[in-house]
């Protein structure tokens, strides 16, 4: 018995660069995006700061746009591509490792044979003996 695969949803339609501004826009300053950015320590919440934002948000962000506390967004754009790139680089070690081990173990039986065939070869030649 076989299960018919059902159709696939597809994926709607990215926004366009007008709604994505009409969302910016129309997003209040309480968003968490606008908060994270106001945080010192590079974005991580801390039960302090929280409070601190629910109490004065529009300061913060304020605060935020005028000093540009908060990541670099080059530096976290840069560090994200690292990371996936790491990440990718990662899904093949596996396979490059097991090659590698396959290359070392070819290596190591040629190294013993060719160690085999001087040993074989030295002891055919005749031993000097002393004049």
């Amino acid at each position: 018995m076989s299960k018919k695969n059902a159709p696939l949803i597809s994926r709607p339609e990215p926004p366009s660069v007008e709604k994505i501004i009409e969302d910016i826009g129309s997003a209040q300053k309480t968003d968490v995006v606008f908060i994270l950015a106001s945080f010192p320590n590079n974005g991580e919440l801390c039960l302090d700061s929280v409070n601190d934002s629910q109490t004065s948000n529009e300061t913060n962000v304020a605060t935020t746009q005028d000093t540009k506390q908060g990541p670099d967004v080059d530096q976290v754009y840069t560090e994200a591509k690292q990371l996936i790139d790491l990440t990718e680089e990662l899904k093949t070690a596996p396979e490059r490792l097991s090659n590698q081990c396959e290359q070392l173990e070819t290596l190591a039986q040629e190294l013993t044979e060719s160690i085999n065939a001087l040993k074989q070869q030295a002891r055919s030649v005749p031993a000097r003996t002393g004049s």
